[in-house]
């Protein structure tokens, strides 16, 4: 799963003794990119803004992009069927599928 990419959801405080917006961790998504390129694709094709500097946004939350070091994956994708599943190979050894883009 070497190279995996995900995204980490953060949710946008406003209200904080500063007065100055934070963002705090919420989980990470379970769908598995290949590439950074793909999560960035596939977040612009959920009709969310576009991805600058690993970092996507939307009213409430922030994506950032990050390499996949088996994190628990909790968080819905944004089309529940392209949840990530485990799956079994030919050796009885477990692995998570990876998103395949669609055009």
């Amino acid at each position: 799963m070497s190279g995996a990419t995900i995204f980490e959801v953060q949710r946008r405080v406003t209200e904080t003794e500063a007065d100055i917006p934070v963002h705090v961790h919420v989980g990470y998504m379970n769908i598995l990119f290949k590439t950074e390129e793909d999560a960035i694709n596939y977040f612009e094709k959920q009709g969310r803004s576009k991805i600058v500097m690993g970092y996507g946004y939307d009213d409430f939350f922030r994506y950032v992009i990050r390499k996949y070091l088996n994190e628990h994956l909790t968080i819905e994708p944004f089309d529940c069927k392209d949840t990530s599943e485990y799956i079994r190979d030919e050796n009885g050894k477990f692995s998570l599928k990876m998103y395949v883009p669609t055009d």
